[in-house]
């Protein structure tokens, strides 16, 4: 007997589905499947606005000047780092013998003075081993 064809597996998958049908039907019953998410009328914003007035009072203007720092400091970081993620390729590109990739020392510490304790050997990690390719036979 298969897996597709045993009873327990059909059984679990009409419990599974019944258990959504009957949430969904709950919840049609109670709350409605759709959910209208116009925005009120004009005259229900004038009616809250009203409201908060008297309850609050007149909202005070925000500080401007901190409003205008913040963004042109947000601004300013952003190309700043942008400027400096130029430069370092930049500096990369034009020096001698690059070869078109990060340096490896940039991206990985470097493991080769570690030694493997199991067998003694200092690991090379695939580096500057020849290609099968490559060998002369």
């Amino acid at each position: 007997m298969t897996f597709w064809n045993h009873h327990g597996f059909w059984q679990l998958i009409g419990a599974i589905f019944s258990a959504y049908l009957g949430g969904l039907l709950a919840i049609a019953l109670e709350d409605g499947l759709w959910e209208i998410n116009l925005p009120p009328p004009l005259h229900v914003k004038n009616e809250v606005h009203q409201h908060h007035l008297q309850l609050i009072g007149k909202p005070r203007s925000g500080p401007r000047l901190k409003h205008l720092f913040v963004s042109q400091i947000s601004v300013g970081l952003d190309l700043r780092l942008l400027t400096l993620a130029f430069l370092v390729v930049f500096w990369l590109r034009w020096q001698k013998n690059w070869n078109g990739r990060i340096p490896h020392r940039w991206l990985h510490l470097d493991n080769s003075s570690r030694i493997n304790p199991a067998l003694g050997l200092k690991p090379d990690f695939g580096r500057h081993q020849p290609s099968h390719r490559n060998r002369e036979e």
